[in-house]
């Protein structure tokens, strides 16, 4: 490429293109097999392994490769595990409010803070909440133990935790990241050269996108490594139910007396109420009762004449 641009002084665009082409070929193939050697086994038993292997070889093997695998090797062992720990426990408590204090003076002795937090079941009184869940994060070195000072608070209902190990993904974005700064490093190379305004505009588009995805790839790195220092837990505090006070029974002779006062009173309004009602109602009790009088008389007379017929 050197030659290419010392004869004519200039780079023509066709030849730019080309170059670049190649160029990001190889430096692709670079970071597939940077990525396939970082994806090698990260134990400490593993690394000694493949150190034993290299040195195994064969004599005549290039210098070069052994030298690159050892490099390898040797990036792995330094390779700290990035791992997101989180939490969740529900815990009973004699006092909401006064739980829930504790927990916040927790979680920042211990280098933390409260994301948030929510009351509710107070029925509308400040100081009656029953049941209270906050969010905390601490550091990941401090994750143990929180838990057990916050078991501390009350009887624990439930508890739960999980840890995801997120190395593998954060590896392969340092490699991605390691190449993409190399790809920027040559297309920035590529701009101070050119001198052709397509040259600069095509030069600068591939620049901005790799740029573009430096700034995406950091990003996510950040991202794993900020959920990796800090811890999230998730604490449900409820409140124990308050039983009712036990009370022995005695013996209350006035409220006896009061309940057949009450009874007695009863009994002579329904008697009263009875005896007016007859009384509104005595006239027609008495006609329908001398209809039927009569009826039945006049039934009794018709049966004795025809029983009289009869005997005749």
């Amino acid at each position: 490429m050197r030659f290419i641009l010392g004869r004519s002084g200039q780079c023509p665009r066709i030849a730019l293109a080309v170059c670049a082409a190649l160029l990001l070929a190889a430096l692709a193939m670079a970071g597939c097999a940077a990525s396939d050697e970082e994806r090698l086994p990260q134990t400490g038993e593993d690394a000694p392994a493949a150190t034993a292997l290299d040195a195994s070889g064969p004599a005549g093997a290039p210098g070069a490769a052994q030298s690159a695998f050892a490099r390898s090797a040797q990036s792995l062992r330094e390779v700290s595990r990035v791992i997101i720990r989180e939490g969740w426990m529900d815990v009973e408590v004699e006092d909401v409010l006064a739980a829930l204090a504790e927990a916040r003076a927790i979680a920042e002795r211990m280098g933390g803070r409260v994301d948030g937090s929510s009351l509710s079941g107070g029925g509308g009184y400040e100081d009656s909440y029953t049941y209270a869940t906050l969010r905390l994060r601490v550091p990941s070195a401090a994750f143990d133990r929180t838990i057990e000072e916050l078991r501390e608070l009350g009887e624990v209902l439930s508890e739960q935790s999980q840890s995801t190990d997120v190395t593998e993904e954060y590896v392969d974005l340092e490699a991605r990241l390691r190449n993409l700064r190399a790809v920027e490093e040559r297309l920035l190379g590529f701009l101070e050269r050119a001198e052709k305004v397509e040259e600069l505009l095509s030069v600068q588009r591939e620049l901005a996108s790799t740029q573009g995805e430096i700034e995406r790839v950091t990003g996510r790195m950040n991202y794993l490594s900020a959920l990796a220092d800090e811890s999230s837990l998730t604490l449900n505090l409820t409140q124990e139910p308050e039983e009712p006070p036990v009370t022995g029974e005695g013996w209350a002779p006035g409220e006896t007396a009061q309940d057949a006062l009450r009874a007695l009173v009863s009994v002579a309004r329904f008697l009263g109420d009875a005896a007016i009602v007859a009384a509104v109602f005595s006239p027609l009790i008495l006609l329908a009762a001398g209809a039927v009088w009569i009826g039945r008389r006049a039934i009794r007379r018709r049966r004795q004449r025809a029983s009289e017929e009869t005997s005749a």
